[in-house]
């Protein structure tokens, strides 16, 4: 979880990082920063091949019985009720917070003269929310349960969601995104440590690549906003209304899952002590 929450926290310094040299250089909006990014990834690109090739550890290193499929991923998911309820939970949630960023510039872009420079902003006052809440929110999700955290983290996306609905004034995304980022330091970790709890040590490899299948949360976004903002004439409260309405069903299926992972915990105790 500490490696989990170190690469979050790299990974949102570049993300704020981005925006804000796009909009100092003022290229966001044209085609400079296509080359920009382009020229980006072949730096990473380069730097992962020297990487490889400098990695001198043996393949016979890895643990082999770690290696699952998406053959064994679903075998798992089919046989684990818990496991199956987390990742329609995960999917709902990733549907929010997975690519919020497509529908906000979508939604923008109907709405302001320079949308660009207001995503910039909201992009990186998302990234520096997160550098900045992580440590201390991370700190105050520990004194709860994981079932606790997404429930206030998903109350609070639904906030950010609803800030976001009613938002006429720049200032309003601004406060709206702040929001947005408590729930979402708060919920992503938190689900992780649910999965953490009924994955069975000697099948980790199976249980995080069927939780890989809530990526697919990161396609239905973006399509549902684009499909809600194309039918509605009020698409802005009907799109952020509906992540928002998203954000609290997620919970429905995490805590169901909990609670059937502690009723087999229990019978299995039970079934112990009848037979020792």
């Amino acid at each position: 979880m500490k490696v989990f929450s170190l690469r979050y926290l790299v990974v949102n310094i570049a993300y704020a990082l981005g925006p804000l040299i796009g909009l100092l250089a003022d290229i966001g909006g044209s085609i400079e920063s296509f080359y920009v990014a382009a020229a980006v990834y072949c730096i990473l690109g380069v730097g992962l091949l020297v990487l490889i090739k400098q990695d001198t550890r043996h393949p016979a290193s890895y643990n082999q019985s770690d290696k699952s499929s998406i053959v064994i991923a679903c075998k798992v998911i089919y046989r684990d009720a818990p496991l199956l309820l987390f990742i329609i939970g995960g999917i709902l949630s990733t549907v929010v917070h997975g690519q919020w960023s497509v529908p906000l510039m979508q939604y923008l872009g109907l709405q302001e003269n320079e949308p660009a420079k207001l995503f910039a902003i909201i992009v990186g006052v998302n990234s520096i929310c997160v550098i900045v809440f992580q440590i201390p929110v991370t700190r105050i999700a520990q004194k709860f349960q994981p079932i606790v955290s997404v429930f206030m983290g998903s109350s609070i996306l639904a906030l950010g969601m609803l800030g976001f609905a009613f938002a006429n004034e720049r200032w309003h995304f601004v406060v709206s995104m702040v929001v947005f980022t408590m729930g979402e330091v708060l919920v992503i970790p938190a689900e992780y440590q649910l999965l953490d709890q009924i994955t069975p040590a000697h099948f980790r490899g199976a249980y995080y690549g069927a939780q890989s299948f809530t990526t697919l949360g990161s396609f239905i976004g973006p399509w549902l906003g684009s499909v809600i903002l194309t039918h509605f004439s009020s698409g802005g409260f009907f799109t952020f209304g509906t992540y928002g309405l998203i954000a609290l069903l997620n919970v429905v299926f995490f805590w169901r899952g909990s609670k059937l992972h502690v009723k087999f915990n229990r019978h299995l105790a039970l079934l112990n002590m009848q037979n020792p």
